[in-house]
């Protein structure tokens, strides 16, 4: 296996109720025919592309396991920058294609950190209105999420505010 296969991918490991499995690269179906990020070279005329690399992170669970949200920006289709996307199960051993968040969530700015509450509200980072990161939030609207609205304080202050989770009805924040 290749260095670049191996790093900023999805992987799972599953708990038996005593330890964790050896973690195990997730197999999306067609991540083979988007080019990622890579490099070209030219040489006597022919373009090669070398060592193309698609980078996933910042994963969430949703859907009981049967969708993950992910970051990358590198993958064919996203609105700009960085790009909220999700996967679901193809069968047990494929995850289908990736789908992009749509533009009721990803602009051309960065979008971040991805976490779903209930499958009914999902909060993103985004620096789509200011040069630092602020919290935003969604309904669910159906199998999509409705427009994202910027959370207000004290979820969002004049400093950096990304990667909100919440727990039993508790939000916790990362801020500067």
């Amino acid at each position: 296996m290749k260095e670049s296969d191996t790093k900023e991918w999805l992987y799972e490991s599953v708990y038996d109720g005593k330890s964790w499995s050896k973690p195990k690269r997730l197999e999306i179906e067609g991540l083979g025919k988007t080019r990622g990020r890579s490099y070209f070279l030219a040489n006597a005329g022919w373009n090669y592309i070398h060592d193309p690399k698609i980078v996933m992170t910042n994963p969430t669970i949703a859907k009981d396991g049967k969708r993950i949200y992910f970051t990358s920006a590198d993958i064919d289709g996203g609105k700009g920058g960085k790009d909220i996307w999700w996967i679901e199960p193809k069968d047990d051993k494929v995850w289908k294609y990736p789908v992009n968040a749509g533009a009721t969530v990803n602009s051309e700015a960065d979008e971040d950190f991805a976490f779903v509450e209930k499958d009914e509200i999902l909060y993103i980072t985004s620096k789509k209105d200011s040069a630092v990161s602020n919290l935003f939030k969604a309904d669910a609207d159906g199998d999509t999420w409705s427009i994202t609205e910027k959370m207000d304080a004290p979820y969002n202050t004049s400093s950096e505010d990304f990667n909100i989770i919440v727990k039993d009805g508790t939000p916790f924040l990362i801020s500067n």
